[in-house]
């Protein structure tokens, strides 16, 4: 995304999760998950770029979360949470005629890795067909 000229931001990323329902369905209530995240970015603000190395950011976490019915068969929402680590190394450049690397920097993040409220729509619902 071009915000302007001074600030963009160019990011592929992906973050898959596994979920684990306590109550034994995954129609309704609580659950947990385990999530992994990669990610390649090139990002700008003002003067300076920070892109990633050849390594991506990556890391892993934990999650918690609510999956509420709005509906009898056909629309439902999810909240979640997320905990988790990520391991990055990107390159800081300054932005002037030509772009000239500055240095390179690691960083470990601990803290929130994912948040989210989803809304659902299922088109076929629970309807019984009869032939």
């Amino acid at each position: 995304y071009t915000v302007s000229s001074n600030y963009k931001v160019r990011v592929l990323g992906t973050q898959p999760e596994i979920r684990y329902w306590p109550g034994g369905t995954f129609k309704k209530g609580h659950f947990v998950g385990v999530h992994a995240h990669a990610l390649k970015y090139n990002v700008s603000f003002g003067n300076r770029r920070y892109q990633d190395t050849k390594t991506p950011l990556w890391g892993a976490g934990i999650s918690y979360g609510y999956f509420i019915p709005l509906s009898k068969d056909r629309f439902s929402m999810e909240l979640n949470i997320g905990i988790g680590y990520a391991n990055m190394q990107y390159d800081i450049f300054e932005k002037e005629n030509e772009p000239q690397l500055l240095r390179t920097e690691k960083m470990h993040y601990f803290g929130p890795t994912r948040a989210g409220v989803s809304f659902s729509y299922k088109l076929n619902g629970n309807r019984k067909r009869t032939f």
